[in-house]
């Protein structure tokens, strides 16, 4: 087999064949196996496969220790075989010796047995008469060795470091070997200090210097921090290859200074030496330093290209495609080349290669660099030697000017703007001298719209602008336009000649565009070219998927801006193609994306991933907090109210928990897949919560009373009592069908809104809210959770949870905005002990993504069809 080492054939030829009953079996000669599986790079601790071991072969000794204390000394043979034929002694628990026997101990033991006890006065005699037996083993004494005998040599103690390739790392052992490499290797600073014993037939001693061992290995230590975190003193197995490498270039550096240290007159030997077994070194080059890299950065249609390589040295360069590769996959700063070679780089030129291949997109081999990109890798080759085109560097002018440029704030913008507005203002006013385009993320209530307004002032006399809205937010961009842009001239695009209305729209027209007619007319709208394109709420396109997606896609405009309180609210591709709508190809293509950044996020939890993904989007994305510049804003409080059904509803619900249940498996049977739909998943969980708020919900007809409902009506009666507004929300339209009725049993005045409610009737709607004709506001969650400013409400109420907390939290942002005076409250009326409370559960888990990647709280619970059959599963 061409994958056996030479110790497997070794232990192969140990293996013998034995006849018996069955016709044949095998077994090892133990005594041939063992010695076989010295130096194997491949031995595991039993039970442990991912532990490498060590076989070692060891040589008894004779030893002769004094004891001064009752003026003796001691002869013994160490390890004492016990007339074994081998033994092995576990020196660690990866670290094993094993010793045979021979004519030549067993010569030895009979002479002296269990071992000598004598009296120091016989110390020289004794000493004379066992120097012949160095010729057998060797001796290893404390006592002076006397005049007699080979000429004896003082050991300058050099270090030997052997290494040897184990499992999918290295073993590091530290020795001294006083009487050359065919005498005992022993553990520096330890043991005996003479040492007899008889090389090649040749009789030869040594005196060890115990104190220089000593000094030599504490040096080699402090040299070598990466040894010193494993709690040992001349023994290592290091299992992480650039845990090795590191330690490799430690040692290297040490050889290097002391070569340096040393003047030219001085003659004493080397103290370190390492010993590779033949033919599996591993080579680390000399630290390659900046100035063997070279960069070109050239122009490549709209973007650019940039090519690159480092010079080794003479005869061996890298290109930087290969050598970005060779960064990814390479252990840290150690990269592999062939032959077991590594190249090592300084930190700070590992960590350049490794940030900048997250701004290179390969093209056909070819490396390029997006245009919106251009500052960041600008930083990260700087001090390096480049060439870069001119267009390059006209760009890098362009970013650094505009850092500098000040716009104005249009005069005929009806209103104040608050500083941290004047600051959206300007940010979004220069990515559009650049040419880039932009995500203004504010908080719900801070005032995007009015920032973006101010915005088209300044440009409005350069052409027509596009603002596209959900069909509910469209209402409001015609009125807040007639309140703080009164010049701009707006449109609501509709009606039957649409062909003509766009082509006669002039500078000072804003059409506003609902996502349904964007899908519609398609080709009409991206047969226009904008001076500015608006997707407002532009959630609406996160799916690339859908046809509105790829409508806003076609689009062309020379600034496009999204607005959106939420870019994502359910996994990274979202944000990807929002991104690709603004700037595409900033992200790279979705696959490169997803393999660059999805994946290790949300799967891994990577926090390089993460750090680099907000660096790309910072210049790109503006998002604040309510909380970090409306300091005047008054407090929103949360309350989570715990609604305890009755013994007859919490049976009615677990009713429907089993039928869910028992539904399921059912199909699953019938499929026999063993795999539940997704869609067959949700729609048992949408039963499963319509029970949890009202039996009626499921059952028309049932009698059973809703603690729910019960629950709601005690909290209107106190704030109706209490003089206060509140929004009541729902995302199921029945479920505030029955609030309704309730409602008008009561004679409560209320006001409407869902999804059906025709536009005219909208703003009335809202109007007689805010001007105070009712004191509730009934808004299912999807159809009022966006672009409604309701600020005459101080209370919020939640029927039931959203799977995602960010809409939520758009919704109760309609009362908790700019123009609130007063504290608010927010109500969420959550069922114990149901499919509710493990919504709420899983919110807490999972809305970390956007906090880390956006510095906001609007993720989404993003589920798995196994993780919603568990919440059935639990109730």
């Amino acid at each position: 087999f061409p994958f056996f080492t030479t110790q497997d054939h070794r232990i192969c030829k140990a293996l013998l064949r034995q006849p018996d009953e069955k016709g044949e079996s095998f077994s090892f000669d133990q005594l041939k196996a063992l010695p076989a599986l010295a130096g194997h790079p491949y031995l595991f601790l039993n039970g442990h496969p991912e532990i490498p071991v060590a076989v070692c072969p060891g040589q008894v000794a004779i030893v002769i220790e004094s004891d001064s204390d009752n003026n003796t000394f001691s002869i013994s043979l160490r390890p004492d075989l016990e007339n074994r034929d081998i033994m092995v002694i576990a020196e660690s628990s990866t670290r094993f010796t094993f010793y045979r026997n021979s004519d030549e101990y067993q010569e030895v033991a009979k002479l002296l047995g269990k071992g000598l006890t004598l009296p120091q006065e016989a110390e020289n005699e004794i000493i004379e008469t066992l120097r012949p037996l160095a010729t057998i083993l060797p001796i290893l004494s404390n006592l002076a060795p006397g005049s007699a005998g080979a000429e004896t040599k003082t050991d300058n103690a050099p270090l030997f470091l052997q290494i040897f390739p184990s499992g999918n790392g290295l073993r590091f052992d530290l020795r001294v070997k006083p009487l050359g490499p065919l005498g005992p290797h022993l553990i520096p600073g330890t043991g005996q200090k003479h040492i007899f014993a008889t090389i090649e037939q040749q009789p030869c001693s040594a005196n060890r210097n115990l104190d220089l061992e000593v000094t030599h290995r504490e040096n080699f230590l402090q040299a070598c921090p990466s040894l010193t975190k494993i709690n040992h003193q001349a023994s290592w197995q290091i299992n992480e290859l650039e845990t090795c490498l590191q330690i490799l270039a430690e040692i290297q550096e040490l050889q290097q200074l002391d070569g340096e240290d040393q003047s030219s007159e001085t003659t004493s030997e080397e103290w370190l030496i390492c010993e590779w077994p033949a033919g599996k070194k591993i080579s680390l080059k000399n630290r390659t330093q900046a100035s063997a890299f070279k960069f070109n950065i050239l122009p490549h249609r709209e973007w650019f290209k940039i090519e690159g390589e480092l010079k080794l040295d003479e005869n061996e360069i890298i290109g930087l495609n290969d050598l970005l590769k060779t960064v990814k996959d390479g252990p840290g700063r150690f990269l592999p080349l062939a032959d077991n070679q590594f190249i090592t780089l300084t930190e700070d030129l590992r960590r350049r290669l490794h940030d900048l291949s997250f701004y290179l997109s390969d093209e056909k081999d070819e490396l390029t660099i997006h245009k919106a990109a251009i500052t960041s890798v600008a930083e990260l080759i700087e001090g390096l030697e480049v060439d870069c085109s001119n267009r390059w560097n006209e760009q890098l002018t362009r970013f650094k000017e505009a850092d500098n440029f000040v716009p104005k704030i249009p005069e005929t913008l009806k209103t104040e703007l608050r500083s941290y507005q004047i600051e959206g203002f300007f940010w979004l006013t220069r990515l559009a001298h650049l040419g880039f385009g932009a995500c203004l993320a504010d908080d719900m209530g801070l005032g995007k719209t009015v920032q973006t307004l101010a915005l088209i002032l300044s440009r409005a006399a350069a052409g027509p602008v596009l603002v596209v809205a959900p069909t509910s937010v469209c209402a409001n961009w015609l009125e807040e336009c007639g309140r703080f842009a009164p010049v701009l001239n707006p449109i609501f695009f509709g009606g039957s000649d649409r062909r003509q209305l766009v082509d006669q729209l002039k500078p000072y027209d804003l059409l506003i565009c609902s996502y349904t007619m964007l899908q519609q007319e398609q080709e009409l709208l991206a047969d226009k070219e904008w001076e500015i394109i608006v997707l407002d709420e532009a959630q609406a396109i996160k799916n690339m998927n859908t046809k509105r997606s790829r409508a806003a896609m076609s689009l062309k405009g020379k600034f496009r801006l999204i607005t959106t309180g939420t870019p994502m609210e359910n996994h990274l591709g979202e944000l990807w193609n929002l991104f690709n709508f603004i700037n595409p190809g900033l992200l790279g293509t979705l696959e490169l994306f997803n393999q660059r950044f999805a994946l290790p996020i949300e799967q891994e939890n990577d926090a390089d991933a993460r750090r680099h993904l907000r660096k790309i989007l910072k210049p790109y994305l503006l998002r604040r907090k309510k909380s970090e510049v409306l300091k005047e804003l008054p407090p929103r409080t949360e309350v989570l109210l715990q609604v305890e059904m009755s013994p007859q509803e919490r049976n009615f619900y677990e009713a429907v928990r089993r039928q869910a249940i028992a539904r399921l498996e059912e199909v699953t049977e019938q499929k026999e897949s063993g795999k539940h739909s997704s869609i067959q998943v949700l729609a048992e969980l949408t039963r499963l919560r319509l029970a949890a708020c009202n039996p009626r919900l499921v059952v028309p007809e049932s009698n059973i009373e809703s603690a729910k409902l019960e629950l709601f009506g005690r909290v209107i009666d106190d704030l109706l009592a209490g003089g206060h507004q509140a929004l009541v929300f729902s995302q199921f339209v029945k479920h505030l069908n029955l609030i309704r009725r309730y409602l008008d049993e009561k004679k409560i005045v209320y006001r409407y809104l869902d999804g059906s409610t025709p536009k005219a009737k909208r703003q009335t709607e809202i109007s007689a809210f805010q001007e105070g004709q009712a004191n509730l506001f009934l808004i299912s969650l999807k159809a009022g959770g966006l672009g409604l400013n309701l600020t005459a409400a101080d209370y919020v109420l939640h029927l039931d949870p959203w799977w995602n907390p960010a809409i939520e939290d758009q919704a109760s942002d309609r009362a908790h905005r700019i123009g609130q005076t007063r504290p608010v409250t927010v109500y969420r009326l959550i069922s114990q002990h149901t499919i509710e409370e493990k919504i709420v559960r899983l919110h807490q888990e999972k809305r970390n993504l956007a906090d880390q990647i956006l510095s906001a709280s609007d993720q989404s619970a993003r589920f798995s069809t196994a993780e919603l059959l568990q919440l059935i599963k639990e109730g």
